[in-house]
């Protein structure tokens, strides 16, 4: 914090991080914070052009950051830290704890979500929103609940929020994974009591008996629960207390909050402190209950706004005509809800063209809009499907002058959308269905299966045989070839997880997960699996934890080391 300040960080200033998941991630967070600025979440993994964005839209001055970390070209007058280079300057600084120069009203963080106009847009929290959302939290959860929380959610998703600060302000432990579906590869995680996750991978982890038994309490946010998936979860022996957490990040993290049982009755609850909940119609008239119409939002924990969007802000964050206070606004969510007799709210789905995948809120028409700037495509529509092997997926539709090659597109699209926002199928129609007066009808485009486009190519060797069967599991195809791409059969990073899982348990050693993603193909992941085996790489889970926790600061672990320092 006294280094950020020393560089020009104070109230209102942006600070980008753009780091791996570890020690120096959580440590760079509350130096920002403690030196009076907001941070910046940036994912390594995002598309260059996207972060370039990010970092010029939100005026940020300052990035912490290593070396190589970025590919990224910094906006003009822009500075990057790299903690290497500057690791004996920062610790070289005063120990003394800086006073505090942010006020309530000051600017904490900006996390970039997907906007309708094609490029994203930053949701700016102040700290006053911040700070009553964790006292919230101090009221509803328990000491024992949060004693040690798994840390497993993207600081660019605003659940992060709860999972870092949450503890550290009071007195809890943070545990850090990649993601959540570290469980599931035999992650020690030092007897985690809180578990904070989406439905779907939820389902990856009781399907593969990976919920560790220590924990005793569920957080499901960011997609709707399943009935089955709830009574499940809520039926493991360990388990206390199941909660269904539902908020915009425009709305700081959670807004309303329900304990689900295994009766399997699914609502999203009553609002949390400082938070008042309405159901409205078309002209804004209170809905009674059990009538349709759109949660909107009001209280402490509403947004500024969208950074540099005045336009947007005014059509999302509108007068509340029902506010107890002058100048009250509310927010917009685009959800569809009705008040049920017993008090609680039913979450209905979407009013709009934004969707959820993964926990991660995808407005359709970014993705189209970047699919149009493909040449020769005139017009794009992009709906989300569901089917038995590839789950939930993004199918794109596309008319265009002449016939497209739909893999070089989505090669395309990687250059400016992140990974669960590119299509898993591009489909080429002569023309789009439309409705009666014109318009776009998306429930009469073709249901379509994904397939692969390579010529059938069978293994050769047995590492190849032994994958071909995996994958042809967890896709639930047959006649996988040795040259088919794992995403373009439909895989994501939950299947990923899946065939990591089995890999183990047949051959006996681990892969890690980012393997897949570089070496998607069976033929090329093979020669992976057959260099770790070859060069010592099978090695059990407990000896790479002990080399994992005896790795130096930086390296590349996954965890936080073992230690009751908190």
């Amino acid at each position: 914090a006294h280094y950020l300040r020393g560089q020009g960080a104070g109230p209102e200033a942006v600070v980008g991080i753009c780091l791996e998941r570890g020690v120096e991630l959580v440590v760079s967070l509350l130096g920002v914070l403690k030196a009076g600025a907001a941070y910046l979440p940036l994912d390594p993994a995002y598309p260059a052009q996207r972060l370039e964005f990010m970092m010029k839209d939100s005026g940020m001055k300052l990035l912490l950051t290593r070396k190589g970390m970025i590919k990224a070209v910094l906006p003009e007058g822009a500075r990057a830290i790299d903690l290497n280079a500057e690791c004996e300057s920062i610790s070289g600084g005063s120990g003394d704890n800086p006073a505090r120069q942010a006020v309530a009203e000051n600017l904490a963080y900006t996390i970039y979500t997907s906007g309708s106009t094609g490029t994203p847009k930053g949701v700016a929290i102040r700290h006053a929103s911040l700070t009553v959302f964790l006292l919230w939290a101090r009221s509803f959860f328990s000491d024992e609940e949060l004693a040690r929380v798994l840390a497993s959610t993207s600081i660019c998703f605003d659940i992060s929020v709860i999972e870092i600060f949450f503890p550290l302000a009071f007195g809890g432990k943070v545990i850090v994974v990649e993601n959540a579906l570290d469980l599931s590869q035999g992650q020690d995680v030092h007897g985690v009591t809180y578990l904070n996750v989406v439905s779907s991978a939820a389902r990856e982890l009781l399907e593969l008996d990976a919920v560790p038994a220590s924990v005793r309490t569920v957080g499901f946010a960011g997609e709707a629960v399943p009935s089955d998936l709830a009574t499940k979860i809520c039926e493991l022996p360990f388990i206390k207390r199941v909660c269904d957490l539902y908020g915009p990040t425009e709305d700081t993290v959670y807004s309303t909050v329900s304990e689900l049982h295994e009766d399997g009755d699914i609502t999203i609850g009553r609002p949390i402190w400082q938070t008042r909940a309405y159901i409205l119609g078309k002209d804004f008239e209170l809905c009674p209950v059990g009538v349709l119409g759109e949660l909107m939002l009001a209280g402490d924990g509403q947004a500024r706004g969208y950074v540099g969007r005045g336009d947007l802000t005014a059509g999302k964050f509108i007068p509340n005509p029902y506010g107890v206070a002058a100048g009250e606004r509310m927010y917009r969510t685009g959800d569809i809800a009705k008040w049920r007799d017993d008090g609680k709210i039913e979450y209905l789905g979407r009013g709009d063209d934004q969707i959820k995948l993964r926990g991660y809120l995808i407005e359709l028409a970014e993705v189209e809009g970047a699919l149009r700037q493909w040449p020769g495509i005139r017009q794009a529509a992009v709906v989300l499907k569901q089917d038995a092997s590839a789950g939930k997926h993004l199918v794109a539709y596309v008319t265009a002058d002449e016939p497209i090659d739909a893999s070089q597109i989505r090669s395309h699209l990687r250059q400016t959308l992140p990974e669960y926002m590119v299509p898993a199928l591009i489909v080429q129609l002569p023309q789009m269905p439309l409705t009666a007066n014109g318009k776009l009808d998306r429930k009469s485009l073709p249901d379509v299966e994904i397939e692969s486009g390579q010529q059938y190519q069978a293994p050769g060797n047995e590492t190849e045989r032994e994958l071909v069967r995996i994958w042809e599991e967890v896709l639930k195809r047959e006649r996988i070839g040795v040259v088919d791409d794992f995403f373009d059969l439909g895989g994501h990073s939950l299947l990923a997880t899946q065939v990591i899982s089995k890999l183990r348990k047949r051959m006996g050693f681990d892969v890690p997960l980012q393997e897949l993603f570089k070496a998607s193909t069976v033929k090329e992941f093979a020669r992976i699996v057959d260099n770790i085996r070859h060069n010592g790489g099978g090695a059990s889970m407990p000896a790479m934890r002990r080399m994992a926790r005896r790795a130096p600061q930086g390296a590349d672990a996954t965890i936080v080391p073992e230690s009751d320092q908190g």
